[in-house]
């Protein structure tokens, strides 16, 4: 059972075991920011969701070698469903993504990206 920020969650997958300190960190920030990981776990490739606590908001996945912990690309639809996502490769460019991203309205989210983050 986990409680943040007033919501309770009970049942949200744990992180897997063997994420290197920069996976971690990713996904710490963007739970300070307001987002609800939740680990999808696999022999091959971890995935985690993140999704805003409030509807039609901002949300984003992680994916993650299982093996080596590191975020291999990461996507993100600062504006919900209505546009289309923002693509990172590697973990330094899904940190920068990450750190753009709000999980509100969509007035409040980034939603520029770079050549090498699309």
């Amino acid at each position: 059972m986990n409680e943040a920020r007033g919501v309770l969650r009970i049942g949200v997958p744990a992180a897997p075991p063997g994420l290197n300190a920069r996976t971690r960190a990713v996904v710490e920030l963007a739970a300070e920011r307001g987002f609800i990981p939740v680990w999808h776990h696999s022999p091959r490739r971890h995935r985690v969701v993140l999704t805003a606590p409030v509807p039609d908001g901002a949300w984003g996945w992680l994916e993650v070698g299982a093996r080596s912990g590191e975020i291999l690309r990461a996507g993100v639809y600062p504006d919900g469903c209505r546009a289309p996502g923002i693509k990172a490769e590697g973990p330094s460019a899904a940190r920068r993504l990450m750190k753009r991203l709000s999980p509100g309205s969509p007035a409040e989210t980034a939603t520029e990206g770079s050549a090498g983050e699309r």
